[in-house]
């Protein structure tokens, strides 16, 4: 879901989906691409969410732009043992640093030739994307 948090969200329809589908899991967007930030503090928007999914989904400000280290750091760093997944502008430049601090990777445009949608997904992009991931998990072990 792009955004769990209450001023983007239907509680009550969220709260009775949920409760009739107890197996799915949901990742939920906090200060998500394309949503209107909360004003409230970031520790108030993770406290909220926590609460809705199973992880928390961040993005930077669109579609393939990079979610700036910063903004990782500051959600780990408030969710120290809670799923955290970055979730665009995931690139081979920049996914062994967004690994290391996130348990996933949402990668969508990254993997079609020029970023288009429209194009079958490069399998060469698939494989140098997944030989760094099992590198910063090795890694990480």
């Amino acid at each position: 879901m792009d955004s769990v948090q209450a001023s983007d969200l239907h509680v009550r329809f969220y709260n009775r989906a949920r409760a009739s589908f107890p197996d799915v899991a949901v990742l939920g967007g906090v200060r998500f691409k394309y949503t209107a930030p909360t004003g409230n503090l970031l520790e108030v928007d993770l406290r909220e969410a926590r609460s809705r999914c199973e992880a928390i989904v961040t993005t930077g400000e669109g579609t393939g732009i990079e979610t700036p280290i910063s903004k990782l750091q500051a959600f780990r760093k408030l969710l120290p043992d809670f799923p955290l997944i970055v979730g665009a502008g995931v690139n081979l430049s920049n996914i062994y640093d967004q690994l290391k601090l996130t348990d996933g990777a949402i990668i969508g445009s990254y993997f079609k030739p020029g970023g288009n949608t429209q194009l079958p997904v490069d399998r060469a992009r698939v494989k140098d994307i997944m030989d760094i991931a099992r590198e910063v998990r090795k890694s990480s072990n």
